[in-house]
């Protein structure tokens, strides 16, 4: 009984692969995920939403740090851990004037070139609803 169940299961994820694959446009939406502090891009189907790919709050922080920031300060942030990150930027987001500006916008960029990646990289058909 468990069998069958599960291979259904499975025949109705291939569909879906195959619905998703198929298309000739996967209109992708991205949205902000409060309680997981991730974006994510997903789309609608047959069985309701899909998400295709996530950005954390976190990465985006690491690479405007990695694009923006002195090598002084790439230095001191690369040592700080995943549980102490978003805080620990904060603090020197308001010290280092080379932070100041700009984060907005490479955020944006930064999700909308991730998705765009990944959508190329498993040759998904896709336009962004933002």
């Amino acid at each position: 009984m468990l069998l069958v169940f599960l291979l259904s299961l499975l025949q109705e994820v291939v569909n879906i692969a195959t619905e998703i694959k198929n298309r000739k446009n996967n209109n992708l939406k991205i949205k902000w995920y409060e309680d997981s502090r991730l974006y994510t891009a997903f789309t609608e189907c047959s069985i309701g939403i899909i998400p295709f790919v996530s950005v954390s709050n976190e990465e985006i922080m690491r690479n405007f740090v990695k694009e923006k920031g002195s090598k002084k300060l790439n230095n001191i942030l690369n040592d700080v851990t995943s549980e102490n990150f978003i805080e620990t930027f904060w603090k020197y987001f308001n010290a280092y004037p080379e932070l100041k500006d700009g984060l907005d916008d490479f955020a944006h960029n930064y999700i909308i070139s991730k998705v765009q990646s990944w959508c190329n990289e498993n040759n998904i058909d896709f336009t962004l609803d933002l």
